[in-house]
């Protein structure tokens, strides 16, 4: 009996961690939202994956033309050091002139590439954000 106890927790335990795995990417261009902050620059935010948002502030600049931001790279950052106190992911975009954003999506535990996807070790170079997009938890 008791062995037929370990296994079926051991099944449920499976289960619920494959159901805890997601994948996500960094956000459409589209879906990236500025507000400006009450100090001066603008602070940048976009739904991400169950609770978490993808989040970005620059408090020296100006107003984004946003229409004309597109995706060009996401890097994922694990934990390692006193810079770098959650694992993250961090998506860049640039657009007309100088206008660019750099969002980040904290925590992002049990991070690995998507398959078929661009990642190269922990970096991700495309014109597409799916591209780059990766399994978490």
């Amino acid at each position: 009996m008791n062995l037929n106890r370990a296994v079926w927790l051991c099944a449920m335990l499976a289960v619920t961690g494959n159901a805890l795995a997601q994948t996500s990417s960094c956000p459409k261009p589209a879906d990236i939202k500025q507000y400006r902050m009450d100090k001066g620059g603008y602070h940048y935010l976009a739904d991400g994956p169950v609770d978490q948002k993808w989040v970005g502030e620059n408090e020296t600049a100006a107003e984004l033309r946003m229409a004309s931001l597109e995706f060009t790279a996401a890097d994922y950052k694990p934990m390692n050091d006193e810079r770098n106190s959650m694992p993250a992911v961090i998506c860049d975009y640039v657009g007309a002139g100088y206008d660019a954003v750099r969002l980040v999506l904290k925590p992002v535990h049990q991070f690995s590439p998507a398959p078929g996807t661009s990642w190269n070790n922990n970096y991700c170079k495309a014109n597409d954000n799916v591209r780059c997009a990766f399994n978490h938890q």
